[in-house]
């Protein structure tokens, strides 16, 4: 009973961190209805501030309680200032600006933080030393145990809950100091292919790989269901909540029978073989050695021109015009006699049919597959390839996809000599990862509807007849 009430306690402390970091997502996303990706980046400041001011003060002899009075001050001033700011520069000339294109800046201003941090404080983890009494109290002879600063995370949580008086939540700073980032989702369509691609081992490759789309695409399908009746940034959070269970259901399918080898993945998974190619081994052709990196270079890009072909004939077809019929205007689309569930959850399951192929093609290249390779920034990659190059443009989202996967190479010669420029004190991967998030604000705010976006969505609305 003891044990159970203490993980109660536990529990209570540590939903209670979350909540407060809730607080502060609700309160942005409730005035400026965007999901400020930044949010938890602007923790990570407010905590290494406070490490800041402590460690400078510590050799004051100052009570415990004095310095985190400071901290927090410190804290709050600099968060204030620095969340003023990022919503001036990167939220607010984009109000107008299509959905997505906020959601870029955010995740922009998030990797930028994040850099920022790395070349000020160092990436190395900051010893923060304890402020409060440290010893523990017991709720009754030989029970549970608490701490003060658990008593102060459950007594400030539940003021701001009640919206109690100002003074009363002074210590939230300081509270949330040691609570960084997000929850995490991965981009489950790729996984899901993979997977279903080493499922199929025993049949043919070609076979393997369409059995990969296919079982992919009626997943898609299953998954999209439950989320028809969402729109926006709710369908995201619901889709990147998806992605977090099928991560770690895949993490956990090895036990009582091993599918997926858990987190240690799999590995020697054959390489693609087409009639007479072995795309795992060189190729010779008139003479001529074809290494297996070039075999895939050139399969890869018959898989993106078939796949260009593809969508581009289903942008033409009926089906296409009434996918476009919905986004539009559902309700119009509905009202003309559109099956919009039905037509919804095919371009579900289309796009999941990609994704698919994509995970096939990526186990069969890399010889290994685990859930742990799919993080939430190859999601966020995939959504700026298609947002900085225009969405619902295919021209522009390839341009998006050749800019965003040549911009890290290009900026390696860039920040190699930025680096010579400091000494060597900086890092060139810091650098190189501080000049893609500047790059990728800079793009949508000079181009909000992408560097090439479709004709409809890219020319101005024609002028009013007098």
């Amino acid at each position: 009973m003891d044990i159970f009430v203490q993980q109660i306690i536990n529990g209570l402390v540590l939903g209670s961190m979350y909540a407060l970091v809730a607080l502060g997502y609700t309160m942005v996303y409730g005035i400026i209805s965007l999901i400020n990706f930044a949010h938890g980046e602007v923790l990570m400041v407010g905590a290494m501030v406070s490490w800041t001011v402590v460690t400078a003060l510590a050799d004051t002899g100052w009570p415990g309680w004095v310095l985190l009075l400071i901290s927090l001050i410190a804290a709050i001033i600099v968060c204030s200032l620095l969340n003023f700011t990022i919503e001036k520069v990167a939220y607010r000339p984009l109000r107008n600006a299509p959905r997505l294109a906020p959601l870029i800046t955010a995740m922009g201003m998030s990797l930028l933080l994040q850099t920022l941090a790395m070349i000020i404080w160092k990436p190395n983890p900051k010893p923060f030393p304890p402020l409060l009494p440290t010893e523990v109290f017991f709720l009754w002879e030989d029970g549970p145990v608490i701490t003060l600063t658990q008593v102060l995370i459950l007594v400030t949580t539940v003021v701001n809950g009640l919206h109690l008086p100002i003074w009363a939540v002074i210590p939230l700073a300081a509270l949330l100091a040691g609570v960084l980032g997000m929850i995490l989702g991965a981009p489950t369509l790729k996984l899901r292919g993979d997977y279903l691609a080493i499922v199929t081992l025993g049949f043919g490759e070609i076979i393997r790989v369409f059995m990969a789309a296919l079982l992919a695409g009626v997943l898609g399908m299953i998954l999209g269901a439950p989320t028809l009746k969402l729109r926006g940034d709710y369908l995201a959070i619901v889709t990147l909540g998806f992605g977090e269970i099928i991560r770690v259901f895949m993490n956990n399918m090895e036990h009582p029978i091993n599918i997926t080898n858990g987190p240690r993945g799999i590995s020697q998974i054959d390489a693609m073989s087409i009639g007479p190619v072995d795309f795992g081994k060189p190729f010779e052709l008139l003479g001529h050695t074809i290494p297996p990196v070039v075999l895939y270079y050139w399969l890869f890009l018959a898989l993106v021109v078939g796949s260009v072909v593809i969508c581009r004939h289903l942008a033409d077809s009926r089906i296409g015009r009434a996918w476009m019929a919905i986004r539009e205007d559902e309700i119009a689309a509905k009202a003309m006699g559109l099956n919009t569930r039905n037509l919804k959850l095919m371009a579900f399951g289309m796009g999941a049919t990609f994704g698919g192929v994509s995970g096939a093609m990526f186990a069969s290249f890399q010889g290994f597959v685990s859930p742990e390779s799919f993080t939430l920034m190859e999601s966020v990659m995939i959504v700026a390839m298609v947002v900085l190059g225009g969405i619902g443009h295919i021209p522009g989202v390839i341009l998006g996809a050749l800019l965003l996967a040549a911009l890290p190479e290009v900026l390696r010669y860039v920040a190699g000599p930025l680096q010579q420029l400091t000494d060597g004190r900086l890092d060139a991967a810091i650098l190189r990862q501080l000049l893609i998030a500047l790059a990728m604000i800079i793009i949508m705010l000079l181009r909000p509807r992408g560097l090439w976006p479709s004709p409809e969505h890219g020319k101005a609305a024609p002028a009013a007849v007098k």
